[in-house]
C-alpha cells in the first residue's frame, strides 16, 4: 500500500501500514505449509481407507454368498442321502406294501415336512408304489424330462417344474443298483419350503438373495419384481469356480454354482448400500475437511496477526530505543564537558570556603568591630558548609563515572551506599522519600568492577525511586554472607504481577511509558558477569523488592 505525503514528495512505498507485505507473505506461506500436507496426508489415507472398505465390503458378501451355497448344498445333500439310505436298506418290494412308505415318509417329515409325497416308480416310469396327497398312482412318467435323466444317473435334482400336478415343485430321484431291478424313489419338494429355506439362509439385509437355475429362470422368489419360474434377467449364466463379480447399473452381483444341482445361488445389492460405509466415511471426510481448513485458516490469521502485532511493538520500541540512544549519545558526548564543568565548579566552591574560613577568622578576631558579627558568624559558616555538601556531591558524581574500563579493586559498599543515596538526594528529598539504610560494619570489603556495581545499585535505587509515590518508602538492607554479600533494595510502590517478575529482566520489556526497557536487563547481565544474580519478589500492592548477591570474589580473580 501507499500513501501520498505533501506536494512534491513522491508517494511511500513498500509496507504500509507496517508490515502489510509480510503480513501478506506470511499468511500465504503458513496457508500453503499447512494445506499442502493436509491434503495429500487427507487424500492418501481416504484412497487407502475406502480401498480397504471395499474390499472387506466384497469380502463380506463374498462370504454371504459362499455361506448360502454351502448351506443349500447342505440342504440337497441331507435329503438325496436320506433317499439313498432308504433305497438302499429297503427294497421296491417292502416299500411297496401297505403303510411302509407312508411310515418312512412320516419319518423323514419328523423335523419339517420338506417331503411333499414319495414314489416307487419302475424302469417303465409306472407308480410301483405312491403316498402323498395327490392322485398319481396312474401317471407314467417314462417321457418326463426328470426320468429320462436319472435314467442315464444314479441321483438327480430337478428344476423346479408344475407337472402333473400343475404346481411348482422340485424332485429329487434315487436309483437302486440295476441287480436290484433299476426301481426309482422319488421325493417331491414344496417350492415354498425350498424358498423358505433359501429366504433363512440368506444374511443379506438390504440386498436380494435368490436362486436361479442355468437358463436364468427364478427357483425361488426375490425381493425385486418376479416370482418363482419366472425369467431373473440373467441369461446364459457362464460356469465358474468360486464367486463372482459384477458391476452392473449402480449394482453388485455376486453368484455361485451350487454342487448338488445346476442352480446359482445369487446376491444382489445397491453400490450405495453396499458401500454405505465408504459414502459415510467421505461425507465425513468433507466435513472435517472443512472444519479443519476454517480452523487452519483462523488459526494461521490469529498468529499472523499476533506475529504482526509483536513485530509492530518491538518495532516501536526500536523507535523509542534508538530515541534514547541517541540522547545517551548527546549524554555521552556532553560528558568531557560536565567533568570539566564540575572541575571548575569545585575549583570555584573550594575559592569560596577559603574566602569563607577567612572571613570568619577576621571576625574571630575583632568581633567588637563589626556589628552583628555572631551573624555574620553564622552565615559564614552555612556558606562553609553549603560548598563542603556540594563539593561532597560532585566528587559523588566524577567517582560514579571514574572508571571507563573494568578494573577489580575492594569496594567498601557502605561507601558506595552513602554515596548514591548521596548522589539522588535531591529528587529524594523532591518526593519526600523516606529511605531505611542498613548499613554493614565498615570492614566489609568485597573485590569487584567498582564501576559495574556502582550501575548496577544506581539502576535499582532509581527504579525504586521512579515506582514510589511522593512520601513513600525504600529500605537500602545489606546483608554479610559466608561468601558474599546480599543487598536487598524494596520499595513501598505498586508491586509487580506475578506474570511480569521475569519478564523485567528482558530486553525492551518495560511497564513504564517512556522507558526503554534496558535498564534491569543490563543490570541483570552485568551482575551475571560478576558471578552474582538479581531477583525480584513483588506482589502487587505491596511494592518490589530486587535482591542482589555478590560474591567476595570475581570468579576470574587471581590476585
Amino acid at each position: 500500500m501507499t500513501e501520498t505525503g505533501r506536494a512534491g514528495e513522491k508517494p511511500r512505498s513498500g509496507d504500509y501500514p507496517y508490515f502489510r507485505r509480510l503480513w501478506n507473505t506470511t499468511v500465504l506461506t503458513l496457508l500453503a505449509a499447512a494445506f499442502i500436507p493436509f491434503f495429500f496426508i487427507g487424500a492418501v489415507i481416504y484412497t487407502y481407507t475406502t480401498v480397504l472398505l471395499k474390499q472387506q465390503t466384497l469380502a463380506m458378501l463374498e462370504n454371504a454368498v459362499q455361506q448360502q451355497k454351502t448351506a443349500i448344498d447342505q440342504f440337497f445333500d441331507a435329503r438325496i442321502q436320506a433317499l439313498q439310505l432308504i433305497s438302499g436298506n429297503l427294497s421296491a418290494e417292502r416299500l411297496s406294501q401297505p403303510d411302509v412308505l407312508t411310515g418312512v415318509l412320516q419319518s423323514l417329515s419328523t423335523r419339517a415336512p420338506y417331503f411333499v409325497d414319495l414314489s416307487i416308480i419302475d424302469h417303465h416310469g409306472r407308480h410301483l408304489a405312491y403316498t402323498g396327497p395327490f392322485d398319481l398312482m396312474s401317471r407314467n412318467y417314462q417321457n418326463s424330462d426328470w426320468y429320462m435323466r436319472i435314467m442315464t444317473r444314479k441321483v438327480f435334482v430337478s428344476d423346479l417344474f408344475l407337472g402333473f400336478r400343475n404346481i411348482p415343485h422340485a424332485v429329487i430321484a434315487v436309483k437302486s443298483a440295476p441287480d436290484q431291478g433299476g426301481w426309482i424313489l422319488r421325493g417331491t419338494l414344496n417350492a415354498a419350503y425350498v424358498d423358505a429355506i433359501a429366504g433363512r439362509i440368506a444374511q443379506v439385509q438390504k440386498g436380494d438373495a435368490f436362486l436361479i437355475n442355468k437358463n436364468g429362470i427364478y427357483q425361488t422368489t426375490p425381493k425385486k419384481e418376479g416370482g418363482i419360474m419366472t425369467s431373473s434377467g440373467i441369461h446364459d449364466p457362464v460356469r465358474h469356480q468360486g464367486v463372482a463379480i459384477e458391476e452392473l447399473n449402480g449394482r453388485l452381483r455376486l453368484s455361485a454354482w451350487l454342487d448338488t444341482v445346476d442352480w446359482i445361488s445369487v446376491v444382489e445389492i445397491d453400490k450405495k448400500d453396499a458401500f454405505a460405509a465408504i459414502y459415510r466415511l467421505r461425507s465425513l471426510v468433507i466435513y472435517i475437511f472443512v472444519l479443519s481448513a476454517i480452523m487452519m485458516f483462523l488459526a494461521v490469521l490469529l498468529t499472523t496477526n499476533y506475529l504482526i502485532t509483536r513485530l509492530e511493538s518491538k518495532r516501536r520500541r526500536l523507535q523509542h530505543l534508538d530515541e534514547q540512544l541517541r540522547h545517551a549519545s548527546r549524554v555521552s558526548t556532553a560528558a568531557g564537558l560536565y567533568k570539566g564543568a564540575f572541575a571548575r565548579v569545585k575549583d570555584g566552591l573550594s575559592n569560596i570556603d577559603v574566602a569563607a574560613g577567612l572571613i570568619g577568622e577576621a571576625l574571630n578576631k575583632t568581633p567588637a568591630v563589626v556589628d552583628g558579627a555572631p551573624e555574620f558568624q553564622n552565615s559564614v559558616q552555612q556558606i562553609q558548609e553549603q560548598t563542603q555538601a556540594t563539593r561532597r556531591i560532585i566528587d559523588a558524581c566524577m567517582r560514579f563515572d571514574a572508571y571507563a574500563h573494568p578494573v577489580i579493586a575492594d569496594i567498601r559498599i557502605d561507601v558506595l551506599l552513602n554515596d548514591l543515596i548521596e548522589l539522588n538526594d535531591w529528587e529524594i528529598r523532591h518526593k519526600q522519600v523516606n529511605v531505611i539504610r542498613k548499613l554493614p560494619p565498615d570492614d566489609v570489603v568485597i573485590r569487584s568492577d567498582p564501576a559495574a556495581v556502582r550501575h548496577v545499585l544506581q539502576c535499582l535505587l532509581q527504579n525504586a525511586l521512579e515506582a514510589v509515590d511522593a512520601a513513600g518508602e525504600i529500605t537500602l538492607a545489606p546483608a554479610v554472607e559466608e561468601d558474599g554479600i546480599r543487598i536487598i533494595v524494596a520499595d513501598s510502590g505498586p508491586g509487580i504481577a506475578p506474570a511480569d517478575q521475569e519478564r523485567i529482566f528482558e530486553a525492551l520489556f518495560t511497564t513504564q511509558s517512556g522507558h526503554a526497557g534496558l535498564g534491569l536487563a543490563v543490570a541483570r547481565s552485568i551482575v551475571e558477569k560478576l558471578g552474582g544474580e538479581l531477583t525480584v519478589d513483588g506482589r502487587p500492592g505491596k511494592g518490589a523488592a530486587f535482591t542482589l548477591y555478590l560474591p567476595n570474589r570475581l570468579p576470574y580473580d587471581q590476585t
